[in-house]
């Protein structure tokens, strides 16, 4: 079997594999680009929900590492907006880099590449 090894959730670049993976994402939510990126210290993240549910909004460094968590909540359909300042966890200020905002349901979830630059 020629199947690559699952190596964990950082393997794709978020594109969904299949057109039924991609249907599932639109139809629960969708999130736009940030704005602006790249930023410096903060940006914005707009995001639709499609299907009421528990929507996660996460911060990963560009190996994986989760550095923060933007939003933990039950949405109701509709558009939403949120405001992020690049620190981490702990409050401290993130350095310039390329980061990845995963925002996700309990089904699917959909990453953009976004960039701080000081």
């Amino acid at each position: 079997n020629d199947a690559a090894p699952d190596l964990g959730a950082f393997e794709t670049d978020g594109v969904p594999s299949s057109a039924y993976e991609f249907d599932i994402a639109l139809k629960d939510f969708n999130i736009e680009q940030n704005f602006p990126n790249p930023f410096n210290p903060s940006t914005k993240f707009i995001y639709e929900v499609h299907t009421p549910g528990k929507i996660v909004l996460e911060i990963f460094n560009a190996i994986g590492k989760k550095l923060s968590e933007v939003v933990n909540d039950f949405h109701s359909t509709g558009i939403y907006e949120v405001q992020w300042t690049a620190n981490d966890y702990a409050g401290n200020t993130l350095p310039s880099g390329i980061y990845l905002a995963k925002l996700k349901n309990d089904k699917t979830f959909r990453l953009i590449k976004i960039s701080l630059v000081k």
